[in-house]
C-alpha cells in the first residue's frame, strides 16, 4: 500500500489518517505533499465553522517511524531532496500547530523522527500501552526536523529535549506518559474508547468557547500578564454572552441548578 495521509470529516469531527507500508506510515515524498494538501483542507473546514476538533490517528501498528530512508537512497542527492520534502512538511506541520481548534492524536505503536513532530501538534495525546518514542536522528547523522527540536523543548523544556534527542534512547508508554508527552496511557483495546470520549468531552464545550480557550493557552508564555488579562476578560465577556451561559445562568437563577 502507498504512504497516505487522507483528511475527511465526521460531523464536528476533522480527521487526518495515516496509512501504508505495512503499517509503519513512513514519511516519504508523497506523504510530506498530501501532509501539506491535508492540513490546509483541515485548516479551511476549521477556519469555516466547519468543524471543532481535530483528530490524527494512523493505521496499522504504529504511528509514524519518521522519514522514509530507503526512499531518499533511491536519490541522487538526498540533501536537496531533504530539502524539498521538508518544504511541504514543514507548511503543514506548522498549519497544523496554527489551528485554532483543539487537537486530539491517538497513538499506537512507535513514533520516530517527523512522525514525532505530527503527535507534539496535539493538545491531548491519548497513547497505547504499546506506543514507543525514539528520536532517530542522531543514530544516522541528523539533526530535528517536523518541528521536532521545538515541540519537544516546549513540551518537557530544553535540557531534556536535548538529552532524548542526542541519547536516541527509547521512552516506552510509561516514561511517555511521565514526561508529559502523554496525556494518558490505556489498554491497547481502550483506545478507539479513550480517544471518542475525549472527543465527545471537547465538543461538549462548544465552538467559541474551544477557540478562545486554545488561543488564550497558547499565546500565554509570549505575552505579559496585563495582556493576557485583557484578552482573558473580552473572552469571557462574549461567552457570556452565548446561549450556552445564558441557559446556565437561567437554571440557578430559577433553582433548577441540580444541588
Amino acid at each position: 500500500m502507498d504512504v497516505r495521509v487522507e483528511p475527511r470529516l465526521d460531523g464536528r469531527v476533522g480527521i487526518l489518517e495515516l496509512s501504508g507500508r505495512g503499517g509503519t506510515n513512513p514519511m516519504d515524498d508523497r506523504f510530506v505533499r498530501e501532509l501539506d494538501a491535508a492540513a490546509a483542507e483541515i485548516a479551511y473546514a476549521a477556519q469555516g465553522g466547519r468543524i471543532d476538533v481535530l483528530v490524527i490517528r494512523a493505521r496499522g501498528r504504529h504511528f509514524s517511524v519518521g522519514g522514509d530512508l530507503a526512499d531518499l537512497a533511491q536519490v541522487e542527492d538526498p540533501s536537496a531532496a531533504m530539502t524539498h520534502m521538508t518544504g511541504f512538511a514543514h507548511r503543514g506541520i506548522a498549519t497544523l500547530h496554527a489551528l485554532e481548534i483543539p487537537v486530539i492524536a491517538r497513538w499506537q505503536g512507535a513514533a520516530a523522527g517527523g512522525g514525532i513532530g505530527l503527535l507534539l501538534v496535539a493538545d491531548v495525546v491519548v497513547a497505547s500501552r504499546s506506543a514507543s518514542l525514539t528520536a532517530g536522528y542522531s543514530a544516522v547523522g541528523l539533526s530535528p526536523d517536523a518541528g521536532v527540536s521545538w515541540g519537544l523543548a516546549r513540551r518537557i523544556g530544553p535540557e531534556r529535549a536535548l538529552e532524548l534527542l542526542l541519547s536516541n534512547r527509547r521512552l516506552d508508554a510509561a516514561a511517555i506518559l511521565a514526561l508529559g508527552l502523554a496525556s494518558e496511557v490505556v489498554d491497547d483495546e481502550e483506545l478507539d474508547a479513550r480517544v471518542e470520549a475525549r472527543v465527545a468531552q471537547v465538543l461538549e464545550v462548544g465552538g467559541a468557547v474551544l477557540r478562545t480557550t486554545k488561543r488564550l493557552v497558547q499565546r500565554a508564555a509570549s505575552v505579559a500578564i496585563g495582556d493576557q488579562l485583557s484578552e482573558e476578560a473580552k473572552g469571557i465577556a462574549a461567552a457570556a454572552r452565548q446561549e450556552r451561559f445564558v441557559v446556565a445562568v437561567a437554571r440557578f437563577a430559577g433553582g433548577t441548578d441540580g444541588r
